[in-house]
């Protein structure tokens, strides 16, 4: 086994412990959230998603229009 092989093995066995990990503590998370919950925080949380959303699109479409119309240099500003 050559050293390229163990290390993707190594890499490979971190991200399985790391998403073991992730579910073991994923209850304690939402239950913590759970105490915390009012409904001004929740209005204010569903409109940042909205808002973020249509604002991600955006610029995802026009990223497309820009790189469609070899304006590459265009797109990052």
């Amino acid at each position: 086994m050559n050293a390229k092989n163990k290390k993707g093995i190594w890499i490979f066995s971190l991200i399985i412990f790391l998403f073991i990990l992730a579910l073991y503590f994923d209850s304690y998370i939402i239950q913590g959230v759970s105490y915390i919950k009012n409904n001004v925080l929740d209005e204010a949380l569903i409109g940042l998603t909205f808002t973020s959303s249509e604002i991600i699109i955006f610029f995802l479409v026009t990223s497309l229009f820009l790189w469609s119309e070899n304006k590459r240099k265009w797109i990052l500003p």
